[in-house]
């Protein structure tokens, strides 16, 4: 099979500069066109589950036993032993869910909001992104191949790594509160008077404290005995909150925006989808590259970091679109006629 076309975006912008080769592995043409790939690859990434793989012959066991200098990277939902480990998760619920990412942002009173998808498909990219080059440099030291791995649940339990620490450690940890009761006023969401949302980031009490009261016109807050200190701000963390909140209401965002320049005040907006693709800091920095998506094209996030001056990338293949090129190589790897 091949040549099927794919004109999502999303499939534009995880497939941009690839090549696409389709097998049927389940044909033993498949497996034997898979096996002289992963004589000259460096790494096979998989995230198909256990038996899947044990159906097909791809453990890693027997895949590292044929080809001893290979990475084998594999991504599962929950981790490639135990007894869920053949369970079918997605993001929502071995990132988000399982994890307890989801909790720790959400107050008890309040249902689970709903999650984005595809982030912790990206997060867990990234994690297995880590291991694999950490596993080339150690195979350039050793010539060894090696498994390595992760999962949804366990890069979603990293990034509530911090939470779960305080867990451990003391049996229990605050649950999270709503914005208007949130024990750091100085470092909370507010909206201005446009309805525009956006993030104090003043993380230090006593250094910013005095500047957001000049900024909101109320330079006396600093001599109400109330928030005099960092615990002072945290016990009567509701009282500041609805001073701020009355606050921000009386002006608009780009008021606020340019007030906050004015007094070195640290915030940062809560941006639309629409102003992240305009924003002047990502085209200063690369963050964005035109991709073809079918007929059409547009600007799309970069990878979120960056080794040279960054070029356009190719377009994203139809499926199977490089099968004749890729497996045409294998079979006549010196390009002799035949």
């Amino acid at each position: 099979m091949g040549g099927e076309s794919a004109t999502t975006p999303s499939f534009s912008l995880l497939n941009r500069g690839k090549k696409s080769v389709v097998l049927d592995l389940k044909r033993p043409e498949g497996q034997e066109s898979l096996k002289q790939l992963l004589g000259t690859a460096d790494v096979l990434v998989t995230n198909l589950r256990p038996k899947l793989l044990q159906g097909l012959g791809l453990e890693p066991e027997i895949v590292l036993a044929s080809h001893p200098s290979l990475i084998y990277a594999s991504i599962t939902g929950l981790g490639l032993r135990g007894r869920e480990s053949g369970a079918a998760v997605y993001d929502v619920g071995g990132f988000w869910a399982r994890s307890g990412v989801i909790a720790q942002l959400s107050a008890p009173s309040e249902a689970p909001f709903t999650a984005i998808g595809g982030f912790g498909d990206f997060v867990t990219a990234l994690s297995m992104y880590a291991a694999i080059v950490t596993a080339l440099l150690e195979r350039e030291r050793t010539g060894l191949g090696r498994l390595v791995e992760t999962s949804l649940l366990q890069t979603g339990a990293y990034m509530a790594s911090g939470d779960l620490a305080v867990q451990a450690a003391h049996g229990s940890i605050p649950p999270p509160r709503p914005r208007a009761e949130s024990r750091t006023p100085l470092v909370n969401s507010y909206r201005s008077s446009d309805g525009r949302w956006f993030y104090l980031t003043c993380i230090e009490a006593e250094r910013h404290f005095p500047k957001v009261c000049r900024a909101i016109g109320l330079p006396d807050l600093v001599n109400d005995v109330r928030f005099g200190s960092a615990r002072g701000i945290r016990k009567h963390s509701r009282e500041l909150i609805a001073v701020f909140d009355e606050a921000f209401a009386k002006g608009t965002l780009e008021q606020w925006r340019a007030r906050f320049a004015e007094c070195d005040v640290w915030w940062q907006p809560a941006a639309r989808p629409a102003e992240v693709l305009a924003d002047p800091q990502l085209e200063a920095n690369g963050m964005l590259q035109p991709v073809w998506d079918g007929a059409k094209r547009y600007p799309m996030i970069t990878a979120p970091f960056r080794v040279d001056q960054g070029r356009d990338p190719l377009p994203a293949p139809a499926l199977g679109e490089h099968n004749e090129e890729v497996l045409g190589k294998l079979r006549n790897p010196h390009g002799v006629d035949r």
